[in-house]
């Protein structure tokens, strides 16, 4: 999906293929604007022709970057930060890695968004075609056997009928609805409002917290591997999580850390982490570690968001499938014992 100025974002995975690469070039000492002239190349991309056109000129690689449209704000900031340091090969492979957990994130949310959708509309389709090819059928049927009490009648045929044929249309607007949400997701604005959707029900806030959690967790040690102090790398976090509940609990963190609080303390009472992940970050900063241990509570994070996707799709599976079993047994009961009572009357 374009952006306003009529350039298509890039996706989680395409950032970090690019940022692998870029980091590639920058660890064989390749000169900057030769290696993107390498890049564009070998991709065909035009972005990364602009690219190159903008770093031959003398520019800087954030600023040309950022003159695409391309790139998110996040990834913006920091390329500019590591060339500011000296340190932008160290960035890109640390952003490489990042966007590659994003996509594997969002592929993820996608599988437990679209999985449910995609058995309400089959549920749909199958209660539509009862309603207009099989109940018609059934009211024939009573005709010509003289009709009966209970019996499906005319009437009720044709408001079947009807209802099948606006179930079909609900069931083409749920599939034009995840085109349109697929389409979204590939956009960091998408993705932002499905996470803050998913903050707001009951039944999937807590995933949502999960994702923002291990989002905080990878992105903290890779800011701390890039060379940022820590109320540096705490400033730059905000813009990470799309929650503002937990961009919040970031900004009360580093406030509580401002005021005399120890490291494991302030996450602990911010909300950001549970007791057992707020005193493994707590002994990873006391032991100079932080980064690795970040590292590792993002790891472990990413295996609960797994199992809590597993779960919810477990749990919404069978429990569509046995209404989709309900429906059709009460359609299909409505019908046919009626049609009992008729043939043991004539029996």
């Amino acid at each position: 999906m374009a952006n306003k100025n009529g350039v298509r974002p890039y996706t989680a995975q395409e950032l970090s293929a690019f940022c692998a690469e870029l980091a590639l070039v920058l660890r064989t000492g390749m000169f900057l604007p030769d290696g993107m002239a390498a890049m564009a190349k070998e991709s065909g991309d035009p972005v990364v022709a602009r690219l190159h056109t903008a770093l031959q000129g003398g520019a800087g690689l954030a600023p040309a970057m950022r003159a695409t449209d391309a790139f998110p704000d996040y990834m913006l900031g920091m390329v500019d930060l590591g060339e500011a340091a000296g340190k932008l090969e160290q960035v890109m492979e640390a952003l490489g890695l990042y966007y590659e957990r994003e996509h594997a994130v969002r592929n993820q949310i996608k599988s437990a968004v679209f999985y449910p959708m995609a058995l309400v509309a089959i549920m749909i389709v199958v209660i539509a075609v009862l309603l207009i090819r099989v109940l018609p059928v059934f009211a024939d049927v009573f005709a010509d056997l003289g009709g009966a009490a209970g019996a499906v009648s005319p009437e009720i045929a044709s408001f079947g009928e009807i209802a099948g044929y606006l179930a079909l249309a609900l069931a083409a607007l749920m599939l034009v609805l995840c085109i349109h949400l697929f389409a979204r997701l590939r956009s960091a604005s998408g993705y932002a409002a499905l996470m803050r959707g998913l903050a707001r029900l009951g039944f999937t806030r807590r995933l949502a917290e999960k994702i923002a959690a291990g989002r905080f967790a990878f992105a903290l040690s890779m800011l701390l591997e890039s060379g940022y102090a820590l109320d540096d790398a705490l400033a730059k976090l905000p813009l990470v999580v799309d929650s503002d509940r937990a961009a919040a609990q970031i900004l009360a963190c580093r406030e509580a850390i401002a005021q005399g609080a120890s490291f494991s303390k302030a996450v602990e009472e911010s909300g950001l982490f549970p007791g057992m992940y707020a005193h493994i970050l707590g002994v990873g900063f006391r032991a100079g570690a932080l980064e690795r241990v970040s590292a590792k509570v993002a790891a472990l994070y990413e295996d609960e968001i797994d199992r809590s996707i597993a779960r919810l799709v477990g749990v919404i599976e069978p429990a569509l499938v046995a209404l989709l079993c309900l429906i059709i047994g009460a359609i299909l009961l409505s019908v046919t014992l009626p049609l009992m009572d008729i043939m043991a009357g004539i029996g």
